[in-house]
């Protein structure tokens, strides 16, 4: 799986987080679409931005056109008091598919991943 500094050197260049994206986006649209790779090719589906952040914030998941979104969990104190997210990315399914809200950086994404395997 690619790490933030990889996918940056590949040629992606929000550097907004897919969390900061989306609380942008909702100040616009209560609804958008998100792009899921699957590693050669990737899927399109609409989310409800709201319901996708209320969950990401409590550490649930997120379920939508048969694909279950969920973040990558939250940091806590030693009381259980959330800190924030642990990593600033969200994931589908159990496979932990990486999920882009920019259609151009899943291309880039799986077109690079495309290139990896022929070499």
């Amino acid at each position: 799986m690619y790490n933030v500094y990889m996918l940056n050197k590949k040629g992606y260049t929000n550097m907004l987080n897919i969390i900061q994206q989306l609380q942008n986006k909702l100040t616009v649209n209560n609804f958008c679409k998100v792009y899921i790779e699957d590693s050669d090719d990737y899927d399109t589906i609409t989310v409800n931005i709201a319901e996708l952040l209320k969950c990401l914030v409590v550490d649930e998941e997120y379920s939508v056109a048969g694909y279950t979104l969920y973040g990558g969990g939250l940091n806590t104190n030693t009381n259980g008091d959330k800190l924030g997210f642990m990593c600033n990315n969200i994931y589908a399914d159990s496979s932990m598919l990486n999920v882009f809200l920019d259609e151009d950086e899943v291309k880039t994404f799986v077109q690079n991943y495309n290139n990896d395997d022929e070499e």
